[in-house]
């Protein structure tokens, strides 16, 4: 689609991301937050913020997030 902007935020935790998201999504930008990637696979492995996330896991994240950044593109 021509024209399409996408924002990636990037940032550790705490530093706003979600509430800059927020408010984008109020001058009708999609905002599609960094959980909606990560959740399933670290909910699939129990994942908390301590432990080292497995390469079989940061492989599966990458294929999501490429997956959903590729659908954003083309919305």
């Amino acid at each position: 689609m021509q024209g399409t902007i996408i924002i990636y935020l990037i940032g550790k935790p705490g530093t706003g991301k979600y509430t800059i998201a927020q408010e984008l999504a109020q001058f009708k930008y999609i905002v599609c937050d960094n959980h909606l990637v990560d959740n399933p696979i670290f909910t699939i492995f129990n994942y908390d913020d301590f432990m080292e996330v497995p390469q079989l896991a940061r492989d599966a994240i990458k294929k999501i997030k490429n997956t959903v950044l590729s659908l954003l593109y083309f919305r």
